[in-house]
């Protein structure tokens, strides 16, 4: 049964690499629950490891198919050390955009809850420091 998937994708999904990556993505991710669950960390703390993981994971992938190609021009030891060295960078990359996705992500976010309903309700009994609360032309006054 192959969930309606192509039979030549799932082949490539019983892949060993993809096997052990998996198992790998599985076992950090338990790592991760157990931490957040002994409360040693916070939830968001949890989804933002979570996505390092998968970025990282994605990014080795990635890296070590290109690396492998790049360095087949070599045989053999060209493939190697091709694909070493790009799953290494490829890491490193995944885990580097998984971290700026969630925190342009986490800046969308607050910037949707801060809509002008909820920033003047939050200042709502108080004075803005810098500048004017309704959008006038003409500043705060300053001692």
């Amino acid at each position: 049964m192959n969930a309606g998937l192509p039979d030549k994708i799932v082949d490539r999904l019983k892949h060993p690499l993809v096997v052990a990556a998996a198992a790998q993505l599985g076992v950090k991710l338990a790592q991760e629950i157990y931490r957040l669950r002994a409360g040693e960390m916070t939830f968001e703390q949890f989804k933002e490891k979570l996505g390092r993981h998968v970025g990282g994971l994605t990014g080795t992938a990635t890296g070590a198919l290109a690396g492998a190609w790049m360095g087949s021009v070599v045989p053999g030891i060209g493939t190697l050390v091709g694909a070493f060295g790009g799953g290494l960078a490829g890491d490193l990359l995944g885990e580097y955009a998984a971290r700026r996705g969630a925190s342009s992500f986490e800046k969308t976010e607050t910037d949707i809850q801060s809509s002008p309903e909820n920033v003047e309700s939050s200042l709502n009994g108080s004075e803005a420091e810098a500048g004017d609360v309704d959008g006038g032309d003409e500043p705060a006054p300053t001692d």
